[in-house]
């Protein structure tokens, strides 16, 4: 292992120093800046999806990105980075997950990560599952419905992210031990976020409008994202050494700027011999596929070979671009597998080949190499397989899809009831719209609403002209029940939820657990219970259902049991639908993956034995 390998191993791995270990500021100065570029990283890729889908999709795709921000913030902080980074031996489960230790950041504000606070190293490590998660929307935009989404990015980075960051750069993962190099995440980040975009894109399936040769809404926007992403990162892969000293830091940020420019141009040519112009969005996509192609590599080469591998992962993952969008299988809606899954793997492979020392141009051994592929296909494999079961799990539950009226329509009113031609809304000098305002916002004129929607968007439904009058109905509801008025003559009030199937396994849990209510509340439970499994999304129906068992059942042990028999049941349901409907994916997508780098490998080594060839001949005797 190259000598630049083992320091940061050792600085990631190295958990147990106290705190009145040396602490070095410039390196603390430096990873904390470093995280902020990160996090910045976020935002610029909202900015990049967000440009990319048509303009009644904007919002929402962007919103993908921002929400990562909150739910995996936490979800790292309750439990992911300990799983990741947890010691837990260098065998048995310590090769595969950490410990509870540092569960809520427990105890790291007296540990140190070699020369770095352990708040530091968990707040940088931090930013890296948040992007990480966000890639994966560029699969799902524009038909995902938006809590769902919100479920699985908490399921993925804690299930998918964090085992696998244990197994490349925590104490005692496999990946790590067997010699495989990943510099800054290449198979952690975004290997991880392209095989599971791609899989959770083909168990949502593809979008009702597939407008393909339509350009992008807002390129501006995508050029803005570009730029904001090439900034973070130098972040991303800089910080990466967790150092200053040692000249790392310095390579790493070397080799990310001349790999993104080798990378952009080559996409700009690219395009203009295949499709006849160079375009901006083009230029934008192109140096992303150059940076994640370096992230694996960024310490471990030389910035000239840099320019080689910027060289080589824009045609690489251009061709694989064009081939998923041509083959059609998925749909990959803003190609984050052909950015990042594709663009990952390449990277660990040419890692094996340039990496200083170890690599092949320079040891002339395979070794490497081939560990990089094993450890590049063991990501691959995770992550495709965690994700499937993820994904098959919550369809079985959720409605993963928004309806097809609001797809087609745009998934920004519907959703979140905003829009990017939205005019700007008056707010009075308190923050808050005046009473007549709101009125006339959330209740304007019926003929109003059919004729300026008629006009703009005529496939859209009519809209609810009573909408002002949800929010006095959800609370005379919500206050009815929780007098808990028991008067026979009386009934409650219906819930005012749009009509919205949800699975019929709901609607009998409903039914079930109001038989063990108090007398008092029996019918408004049941009326709440009902109107709940019949009239609101499924995310929402289990966790009103959930809170009302714990408020009005007196037989806590009989639901229990209850529920332990419907999750096991359910468990060998989804196991045995698992295995039917995912295993010749994953074999299809494996075998594929594994074909096209044996070949990429396979003409990069003919090209660099010719080269030598070539060398020696011209060479003087």
């Amino acid at each position: 292992m190259t000598d630049a390998a083992v320091k940061v191993l050792a600085n990631m791995t190295q958990a147990d120093a106290p705190l009145t270990a040396t602490e070095d500021a410039g390196a603390v100065a430096w990873v904390l800046t470093s995280t902020a570029l990160v996090f910045l990283m976020t935002a610029g890729l909202g900015f990049f999806y967000g440009g990319l889908v048509r303009d009644t999709n904007i919002i929402n795709t962007m919103m993908m990105s921002v929400v990562s921000m909150g739910i995996v913030t936490l979800t790292w902080v309750v439990f992911g980075f300990s799983w990741a980074f947890g010691d837990n031996g260098e065998h048995g489960i310590g090769l595969f997950i950490g410990n509870f230790d540092y569960s809520f950041w427990t105890g790291l504000d007296m540990k140190n990560w070699d020369t770095l606070p352990g708040l530091v190293f968990a707040s940088f490590q931090m930013t890296f599952a948040i992007i990480a998660s966000a890639i994966i929307s560029g699969s799902l935009v524009e038909r995902v419905r938006f809590s769902a989404y919100c479920i699985m990015l908490a399921l993925w980075s804690l299930l998918i992210y964090a085992p696998l960051c244990h197994w490349v750069w925590g104490p005692g993962g496999w990946i790590g031990q067997l010699g495989a190099l990943d510099f800054a995440g290449g198979t952690v980040v975004h290997i991880s976020s392209g095989v599971s975009g791609l899989v959770a894109g083909a168990i949502l399936g593809p979008r009702k409008h597939v407008e393909k040769d339509l350009g992008p809404a807002n390129a501006p926007f995508v050029i803005l994202g570009g730029c904001l992403l090439w900034f973070g990162w130098l972040g991303f892969n800089g910080g990466s050494a967790l150092s200053t000293t040692d000249g790392v830091a310095a390579r790493a940020v070397a080799t990310t700027f001349v790999a993104a420019a080798s990378s952009m141009l080559t996409w700009l040519a690219l395009e203009r011999v295949l499709k006849g112009k160079s375009t901006s969005v083009g230029a934008s996509v192109g140096a992303v596929a150059g940076l994640v192609v370096i992230t694996p590599a960024a310490g471990f080469v030389t910035p000239g070979w840099s320019i080689a591998i910027g060289a080589l992962g824009a045609p690489w993952c251009y061709l694989t671009v064009e081939a998923v969008n041509r083959i059609n299988l998925v749909d990959d809606t803003l190609d984050a597998f052909g950015l990042h899954g594709s663009g990952g793997f390449a990277g660990a492979i040419l890692t094996g080949i340039f990496a200083v020392d170890e690599g092949l141009i320079y040891s002339g051994s395979f070794v490497l190499l081939g560990k990089q592929i094993a450890g590049a296909l063991a990501g691959v494999a995770f992550s495709a397989v965690g994700t499937a079961i993820i994904m098959g799990v919550m369809k079985l539950l959720f409605k993963l899809r928004i309806p097809e009226e609001h797809e087609i329509g745009g998934v920004d009113e519907h959703t979140h009831g905003e829009s990017y031609h939205s005019p700007i809304k008056k707010y009075s000098a308190g923050g808050r719209m005046t009473e007549s305002e709101t009125s006339k916002e959330s209740a304007p004129a019926e003929g109003q609403l059919i004729s300026e929607c008629g006009a703009s968007w005529p496939w859209r439904p009519k809209l609810d002209a009573e909408a002002g009058r949800w929010g006095k109905r959800l609370s005379d509801c919500l206050a009815h029940f929780l007098a808990g008025s028991s008067n026979e003559g009386e009934e409650p009030p219906e819930f005012p939820f749009h009509q919205d199937s949800v699975s019929n396994v709901v609607s009998a849990i409903a039914s079930n657990v109001v038989k063990w209510s108090r007398a008092g509340y029996s019918r408004v439970a049941q009326s709440t219970a009902h109107q709940l499994a019949l009239n609101t999304d499924a995310s929402l129906t289990i966790i009103v259902i959930v809170i009302i068992i714990i408020i009005i059942n007196n037989s806590i042990n009989s639901i229990t049991i209850t529920i332990i028999i419907i999750i096991i049941i359910v468990l060998v349901l989804i196991i045995t639908i698992i295995m039917i409907m995912f295993f010749t994916i994953l074999i299809i997508l494996i075998i594929t993956i594994l074909g096209s780098s044996v070949i990429f490998v396979m003409f990069v080594t003919t090209l660099l034995l010719l080269l030598r060839r070539r060398l020696r001949a011209q060479a003087p005797l």
